[in-house]
């Protein structure tokens, strides 16, 4: 009798599970302030930690030795709580950071790479620098389980290791890595203008294959690098493991602002000849991340959350109640036991602007998407 009642319970509990789970609604369901202009939201590869990147910036440019990384860990029902604020702290102009999915020598898989720096930093005087020659611009490469700064490599036009490529790094935008431990950065080019010795920066994605990234940590100008040009600025990446591409975001700035996203397989790599845009002439985009399904979801620079619609158009996710996110930055994405996903997404404006700002908001979305 028993047995029979179980399994009359379950044949009436489990449609409404489902029916709970379809008709889940796109809402926000935690808001953590006391931020100071995050840019990027990273979960760990294990899901258990999140971490917020914090850009320290002025009315001129950024503020140096500002920018930290804050620490969350992740409960099982996506609740976060702050570990350390200030995990890795005293950074410069810090943008996006990503895990390493191999060892490179003695630095293990999981250290965490973080792109930093920029020629548009202002000084005491609240002035922007007129010369960022000496200014760091590259990498830093810190511990997971202690924040603990493992190496720092300068990339910048005035560094001693410069990538054997016809563009130095001058204002990068994001990171990421692929399966292979293949390592990209996005450079806006933005600044050229800002060092001693002048020039013309240009918008590119950077490729380092896994020897050149040693190479890199081991003091030795780096030779296996590939640039893919691009017509418009890079913004947030995002590498899809089940298809191995990468996807990214670049926004024209000339006459009415818009955006597009682009990919390339990163095991059929041919540079610019790799590149498909499967979308564009959208608003300017601020985030990008692939959800579990394979869809693409972006955040825009209007605050909207949106999904592509074939190659000029877009739908956009409403959130309930009605929400909309003050400059929205780089977006991660947690799968939940119950299927939903978890979506923070840090918002960058001070509380003199239009929004709240300076927050990570925490979305949910139903599992369907």
């Amino acid at each position: 009798m028993r047995v029979l009642f179980a399994r009359l319970f379950s044949a009436i509990l489990l449609p409404f599970i489902l029916f709970s789970s379809l008709s889940a609604k796109p809402q926000v369901v935690q808001e953590i302030t006391g931020l100071t202009h995050p840019v990027s939201c990273v979960f760990s590869p294990d899901g258990n930690s999140l971490y917020v990147v914090n850009k320290a910036r002025g009315d001129s440019g950024m503020i140096r030795e500002q920018s930290y990384i804050s620490k969350f860990s992740v409960s099982e029902d996506g609740t976060l709580k702050l570990y350390s604020k200030q995990f890795v702290s005293r950074l410069t102009a810090a943008m996006d950071l990503d895990f390493a999915p191999v060892n490179y020598a003695t630095l293990p898989a999981g250290s965490i790479f973080i792109i930093a720096g920029s020629p548009l930093i202002q000084n005491e005087a609240g002035q922007l620098t007129k010369d960022a020659t000496d200014e760091f611009i590259g990498l830093i490469v810190v511990s997971p389980e202690t924040g603990e700064i493992l190496k720092r490599v300068d990339l910048s036009p005035g560094s001693d290791i410069l990538m054997k490529t016809e563009f130095p790094l001058v204002s990068p935008s994001s990171i990421t890595f692929d399966k292979q431990g293949n390592l990209y950065i996005a450079d806006t080019g933005i600044g050229g203008y800002n060092f001693k010795d002048r020039f013309q920066g240009r918008p590119v994605i950077y490729r380092l294959e896994p020897r050149a990234v040693l190479d890199l940590l081991t003091g030795v100008p780096p030779v296996d690098v590939d640039i893919t040009r691009i017509s418009s600025l890079p913004g947030d990446m995002s590498y899809d493991a089940e298809t191995d591409t990468v996807y990214f975001i670049s926004n024209h700035i000339q006459g009415a602002p818009s955006g597009s996203v682009s990919k390339f397989e990163s095991g059929n790599y041919r540079g610019l000849a790799s590149q498909k845009t499967i979308v564009r002439g959208l608003v300017a985009l601020n985030g990008l991340h692939l959800t579990p399904k394979g869809r693409v979801l972006l955040l825009a620079n209007t605050g909207e959350v949106l999904f592509p619609r074939g190659r000029k158009a877009s739908r956009t996710i409403r959130i309930h109640p009605q929400v909309t996110f003050s400059t929205p930055g780089k977006i991660d994405i947690k799968r939940l036991p119950d299927g939903q996903l978890l979506v923070p997404v840090p918002e960058e404006n001070s509380d003199a602007g239009l929004g709240k700002g300076q927050m990570v908001r925490v979305m949910r979305l139903p599992a369907t998407y």
